[in-house]
């Protein structure tokens, strides 16, 4: 499981905990908000370490050649910032990326927040470039909803309040 953009990687470590026997890898291009994570997960298991979680400080259109192929499960939640616009526009080198390290069978899901989306894009306009951007990465199955969730990240909380979030989610599987 790849979580590209992982922020501050509690949604990681959530992750590596509900799913033991996964290899959860966080990616970030930059890993200090994840410093206090990273410290908890190296602990040893008894005390609460995760060995199945991993990170690796890389920008999201330089994903390591290692990841190639090896992903079965590759998450963005409430990207922001040029990962965000990449996504959006539909960047090639994201786009190579994104379709080089899924695995054949592999899933992906994107959740944007849909207030956060640049130039005054609305949520519909978002789930088509998000659509375009999955197919460009060779994914096929692309689904996009324009719709409100309870968001179980801490990012997502504090953007949320107490209400609903709206989002833009898209998931595809490479063929």
């Amino acid at each position: 499981m790849l979580d590209l953009g992982c922020g501050d990687a509690r949604a990681a470590a959530r992750l590596a905990v509900h799913e033991p026997d996964a290899l959860v890898i966080g990616v970030d291009a930059n890993l200090d908000a994840a410093a206090r994570v990273l410290r908890r997960a190296r602990r040893a298991p008894e005390k609460g370490g995760l060995p199945n979680l991993a990170f690796v400080r890389a920008v999201a259109d330089q994903l390591p050649s290692e990841l190639d192929g090896r992903v079965d499960e590759l998450r963005i939640e409430l990207p922001w910032g040029s990962l965000l616009e990449g996504l959006l526009a539909g960047e090639a080198a994201l786009v190579g990326a994104i379709g080089r390290v899924l695995a054949p069978g592999g899933h992906a899901r994107v959740v944007l927040n849909a207030g956060a989306l640049p130039a005054g894009r609305t949520a519909d306009q978002a789930a088509q470039l998000l659509g375009r951007t999955l197919a460009a990465a060779a994914l096929d199955h692309v689904r996009t909803d324009a719709t409100a969730v309870w968001p179980t990240t801490g990012w997502g909380k504090r953007l949320a309040g107490r209400r609903p979030l709206s989002v833009v989610v898209a998931e595809a599987r490479k063929g």
